[in-house]
């Protein structure tokens, strides 16, 4: 059986960090290296996992200045000796047959990534989230962990996670598909994803904006590699998804938020891609977002908008 790398990024996670650690000690799969990555915690987060990971030598845990997530994230990609790499994120945790899986379904295949569907918890319910086997879908969907990569491939092609950025999975996601032919879907929710209300989904950040940023990054690695016409209606549909969409709600937190903030966010996007709002992938959307999309299009509505998301926004799940 290949070695499997796990990195798992920590920053003052005392509170979850020995649920996560205990679910990767009961994996099926055996063949592991698991890479505990601490972003120089100040809380407890350093004395609970050398105690949780004594005695078993499949755990490593490494220190580093603060850094950030993608920082943290690149740090164990430096340190890995696995054939296959997954990560996890330090206030979530797995199933026990989360690596069986994701293993099973990659396993001798190239340029192929393999992902399965995964829960959101949150402090009342559970729900599941339902993925398709289509880079559309996943776009929507982009976040690093639930998948499982093949780290040869990673290398060869320089991945790594973009540093001091909000988005830095979209971004990591996003130039992954530019060099993949394949995703191998496992149909089971293995993955359990913790609702952080403090989460960026519900914060007032200018932060939000750096989307901006991080695509215009993979605008730039696509060129580099002369694959831009082969990814630009992906990009274009990333515009549409999470900034038309997310970043706008996002901006609706704000408590100067109006329609000038719209406008000033529909003609970035617009300008770029005069033709986004028939982008082919639209048709992917639940019906209310394309309504949503549609009145967006329309200036008149665009008040409307601005006024129902501002008194809604705490009460929707984008």
């Amino acid at each position: 059986m290949d070695l499997v790398s796990i990195i798992i990024p920590c920053y003052n996670v005392d509170k979850y960090i020995k649920k996560c650690i205990d679910s990767v000690k009961k994996q099926k799969y055996k063949n592991i290296e698991v890479l505990l990555i601490d972003d120089e915690s100040t809380d407890n987060t350093k004395d609970i996992i050398i105690k949780e990971i004594e005695n078993d030598n499949r755990f490593i845990y490494i220190r580093k200045k603060n850094g950030g997530v993608s920082d943290a994230r690149n740090y164990g990609l430096k340190r890995a000796k696995g054939k296959y790499i997954c990560f996890i994120d330090s206030d979530d945790y797995v199933l026990e047959d989360y690596i069986l899986e994701l293993y099973k379904s990659i396993k001798g295949k190239k340029n192929t990534i393999s992902v399965c569907y995964f829960d959101r918890v949150y402090d009342n319910k559970t729900t599941i989230n339902y993925l398709e086997n289509n880079i559309p879908f996943l776009i929507k969907h982009p976040a690093v962990w639930n998948k499982m990569y093949n780290f040869d491939e990673l290398k060869s092609i320089d991945l790594k996670f973009y540093k001091n950025i909000w988005y830095e999975d979209l971004n990591f996601f996003l130039k992954l598909i530019i060099n993949i032919d394949k995703i191998e879907l496992v149909e089971k929710s293995l993955y359990k994803y913790i609702q952080n209300p403090s989460s960026i989904m519900h914060k007032s950040d200018n932060r939000i904006f750096q989307i901006f940023d991080c695509l215009e990054d993979v605008e730039k690695y696509a060129k580099k590699r002369n694959k831009f016409n082969d990814i630009c209606d992906y990009i274009e549909f990333a515009y549409v998804y999470h900034v038309l969409v997310g970043t706008i709600f996002r901006a609706s937190f704000f408590k100067d938020f109006s329609k000038k903030y719209v406008e000033d966010i529909i003609k970035k996007v617009v300008d770029k891609y005069p033709n986004c709002w028939k982008n082919k992938y639209i048709k992917s959307l639940p019906l209310s977002f394309k309504l949503y999309l549609k009145l967006l299009r329309r200036k008149c509505f665009r008040g409307i908008i601005c006024f129902l998301l501002k008194r809604l926004n705490k009460h929707l799940n984008i």
